[in-house]
């Protein structure tokens, strides 16, 4: 079976932090929980969430990293693209409504403005959660 696979990254643009999202994402072995429309996006560092804002539906059957660095709950600017996000406390991945296994995901991201690594409470280092089917790694690239 072929391990599909998305990557978040992370960096420093300017007085900006960005994050961006690409690649496809394979269902296989995950259950089908719930659907959820969040009007904005943020990343909690000390909880392990990336919320991508946008109608989605959630998958539960993904393990992994519960943390990517001790910062709180920030909400994103500019959020655009396919809601891609990852909820490990539930176990959980979000795709876009509807999303069809195996499709590509791209042009997803989140700005924080006149923000750095340290005031996000981000840790550089690359962090993989997976599930029977695929993976999602988030890549922080260090300063």
């Amino acid at each position: 079976m072929t391990q599909a696979a998305y990557t978040f990254t992370m960096q420093q643009s300017g007085p900006n932090v960005i994050l961006e999202g690409s690649g496809s994402i394979n269902l296989t072995g995950l259950s089908f929980g719930r659907t959820g429309n969040y009007p904005e996006g943020f990343i909690g560092p000390s909880t392990g969430i990336i919320l991508v804002k946008g109608a989605s539906d959630f998958y539960s059957g993904v393990t992994g990293p519960s943390s990517f660095g001790p910062g709180g709950q920030i909400l994103a600017e500019n959020p655009m693209g396919d809601p891609v996000s990852v909820l490990p406390g539930n176990g959980q991945l979000g795709v876009p409504q509807g999303y069809v296994s195996g499709a590509s995901l791209l042009n997803n991201g989140m700005m924080f403005a006149n923000a750095t690594f340290a005031s996000l409470g981000v840790t550089p280092g690359t962090y993989v959660w997976t599930w029977a089917s695929g993976s999602l790694t988030l890549f922080i690239e260090p300063s």
